[in-house]
This record gives structure tokens, C-alpha cells and sequence, in this order.
């Protein structure tokens, strides 16, 4: 199962469960990239920095130009799963259970505790917004340190950010 895609430099790249990832020019033909590991799971992929970044299961961290071959895999403890990662203008940020990760070039990361993590996050206009359970959004400026900012009645599962104009 694809679990999210992203763009960049003219590239769609996908990501999900059991290793899954491919790449794709134009969102209608897509190639699957070659010698993946079922236990490579990454959750969510970012572009950035001319590179992309996918997160996963176990800290898991990994990077590619051109969505086929994937390198510099990391991982963090054991059951500390990364859910969501943007790029936030100069830096990645990866967010988790237990953990939020930090890079500028997605290679050395920075690991910071958390216990107010959002299943998910989007950046934008320097803000971090993302869903919490059942139904609470929070919002950050440094993409660590979080505050409750609205409780809705139902759950809300993702959130986006957009321009007009």
C-alpha cells in the first residue's frame, strides 16, 4: 500500500508499506524502485534541500534524488515510529511517537523528546499545524515545542497548507 506522495524537482515520488516506493515524471507512469526490504516501511516522504527524505517505523530515515535508489538508511528506537515530515524552508522536520527529528540535509539529525506529537503535520506562512486524537489540532513556530489550539467534536486525521493568490 502507497502511503503518501510528494513532488520535486519535477519528480513524483512515492512511499509506503513493506519497502514499497516508486518514482514517477508525470503522476501516470510510475517505475517501483529495485531491491527494497520489507522492514524498510517508510510512513511519509518530504522533498527539499534538492533531496528527498522518507520516515518510517523505528525512526526509520532514509534518502533519494531520484526515488529508485534509497541510501543513508537510519532508524531510532525501537516502536518510536515517525509519522509525518516537511520541509520548513531551511531544515526537515520529522515527527513521531516520542521523538521529533531535525536536518538540513537529511543525513545528520538532530532527536528531541516529545509527548505532544500530531499524527501528521503540514508547514506553512512559519507555522507547524498538525492533528492530534480525537478531534485537537496543535500548532508550533520551531516544529518542536507544541500548544493545543482547537478541539473539534469529530477526529481529524490530516491537515493542508495553501496560498492563494
Amino acid at each position: 500500500m502507497v502511503r503518501r506522495v510528494t513532488f520535486g524537482n519535477k519528480l513524483f515520488v512515492a512511499v509506503g508499506d513493506r519497502g514499497r516506493r516508486a518514482a514517477s515524471p508525470d503522476g501516470r507512469t510510475w517505475k517501483d524502485a529495485p531491491e527494497v526490504r520489507a522492514i524498510d516501511t517508510l510512513v511519509d516522504v518530504a522533498f527539499g534541500n534538492g533531496i528527498f527524505v522518507g520516515v518510517g517505523l523505528h525512526g526509520l530515515r532514509m534518502v533519494t534524488s531520484d526515488g529508485l535508489k534509497w541510501t543513508d538508511r537510519q532508524t531510532g528506537d525501537e516502536g518510536e515510529h515517525l509519522n509525518s515530515i516537511v520541509w520548513a524552508k531551511d531544515r526537515f522536520v520529522a515527527v513521531g511517537v516520542g521523538a521529533t527529528f531535525t536536518s538540513s540535509d537529511g543525513l545528520k539529525w538532530e532527536r528531541s523528546a516529545n509527548a505532544d506529537a500530531p499524527i501528521s503535520m503540514v508547514y506553512g506562512a512559519g507555522v507547524f499545524v498538525g492533528p492530534r486524537w480525537k478531534g485537537r489540532l496543535v500548532r508550533s513556530t520551531d516544529g518542536t515545542k507544541r500548544e493545543e489550539v482547537h478541539k473539534a467534536e469529530q477526529h481529524i486525521e490530516a491537515v493542508a497548507f495553501g496560498e492563494i493568490g
